[in-house]
């Protein structure tokens, strides 16, 4: 069979995230992601057709207990993911590279939708047959994947090839964030925008996100990462990342309620404000708060929630998760991205005893899309190494959360 495509290893990161950013690729796509997941070894794959770059495929290596080496591509790959021969010619390769380095499987999620809203796109068999013919188990199990589940809630900014202006997403949002949104512009919530290289100035800034993720972690036991986790995801994105504080202005408010001019509406507000932070400790002295974070990507077409978190203090008073997710859907569109991921939901998202169903419709509040994609699909090389990993990595995950919420509610306790 004469081959149409060649393949090889690369160590040219620059033109391989190039690739990504330019033809669909996520983030986790490339060499920057990898820097981030530094526990796992990544291999970088490019693909060609008469010399032309057509195809391009991170693997992260990491070693399972008893079952050995997987590979794990995020995103799956980036290319043409309905040219099946390209995908069957890959595969072949991408299998013989396992062999060599006695993986005994390749996991990947590819960016197939599935359903939006419930309802399954028309393509989607034809998009998943063309991984099954070229080799690839396509028949997981539910609910179990490698590193991320398969479902999220997009936010789209297009129209057809029309770009959708500010005007016309925050009209497609709900009443309850637009008034948030409102509350937090009128009422003092303010916004700073840092970077990797503002960080490595004013370390202090690290230190306020963190402590705000720490309190969120608290609050509702999620899984807190080290201050240098964070630090160091931010370096590896450099001009592709942004850390967002937001601060309530409490001396800027203050003078507004003394000149007379604040409205009625936001005086009661304001006075409220004052009363919570006094029953909280908060020194009357002091200028601003911050009360509110966030983590994002802005890569290529499509830009991620990587993480946020909000003070208790005044989380009610100013819902301030409704501006920073404002300000970081604004900032997407005046970045040409065409999605805005607002981060991925474990579980069935139209299930109402599923914890994370309310997270899911509040994502769904900013004219978001429930958007499930294929999710795990494997290319097996050893078939008793993948037995012992899709058997006993739910079961070694589980032991690890319980551990680690168990860390939580004794940090809880410990600062209550």
């Amino acid at each position: 069979m004469n081959e149409l495509f060649s393949f090889e290893k690369t160590e040219n990161y620059e033109a391989f995230n190039a690739f990504s950013e330019n033809n669909g690729g996520s983030v986790y796509q490339t060499s920057m992601w990898a820097s981030v997941k530094n526990a796992w070894n990544p291999y970088y794959y490019m693909g060609y057709e008469d010399g032309k770059e057509v195809l391009s495929c991170l693997c992260l290596e990491r070693n399972i207990p008893v079952a050995g080496k997987l590979w794990y591509c995020p995103d799956g790959f980036v290319c043409d993911l309905k040219n099946s021969e390209l995908i069957k010619e890959f595969a072949s390769f991408i299998k013989k590279e396992m062999k060599k380095y006695g993986v005994f499987a390749l996991a990947c999620d590819p960016l197939l939708v599935k359903k939006l809203n419930g309802e399954t796109v028309d393509n989607f068999e034809y998009s998943l047959s063309v991984f099954a013919d070229a080799g690839f188990k396509v028949d997981g199990v539910k609910d179990f994947y490698t590193v991320q589940p398969a479902t999220t809630v997009n936010v789209f900014l297009t129209n057809g090839e029309d770009r959708l202006t500010e005007e016309k997403i925050l009209k497609k949002c709900e009443k309850g964030v637009r008034h948030g949104v409102r509350i937090g512009r009128d009422c003092g919530v303010k916004c700073e925008e840092y970077t990797i290289e503002d960080i490595d100035r004013n370390p202090s800034i690290a230190d306020e996100f963190f402590s705000i993720m720490t309190e969120t972690s608290d609050r509702v036991s999620f899984i807190q990462r080290d201050k240098s986790y964070y630090v160091n995801m931010l370096r590896s994105l450099g001009r592709y990342g942004v850390m967002d504080l937001l601060y309530y202005d409490i001396k800027g408010e203050k003078a507004r309620a003394q000149s007379g001019i604040m409205e009625e509406k936001d005086l009661e507000r304001f006075n409220s404000a004052m009363k919570e932070l006094e029953s909280a400790g908060v020194s009357p002295e002091t200028e601003k708060i911050y009360i509110a974070c966030g983590l994002t990507s802005y890569f290529g077409k499509t830009s991620i929630c990587l993480y946020g978190g909000t003070r208790n203090v005044l989380r009610n008073t100013f819902r301030p998760t409704h501006l920073l997710n404002w300000i970081r859907i604004c900032r997407s569109i005046s970045r040409g991205c065409e999605v805005h991921d607002m981060g991925r939901i474990t579980g069935d998202a139209y299930d109402e005893s599923n914890p994370l169903y309310g997270l899911c419709r509040y994502k769904q509040s900013y004219a978001g899309t429930v958007t499930e994609y294929c999710g795990d699909i494997y290319l097996v090389n050893n078939s008793i190494g993948f037995f012992l990993f899709t058997k006993g990595l739910p079961f070694a995950k589980k032991m690890k959360n319980t551990v680690l919420k168990k860390m939580i509610k004794k940090r809880t306790v410990e600062n209550s």
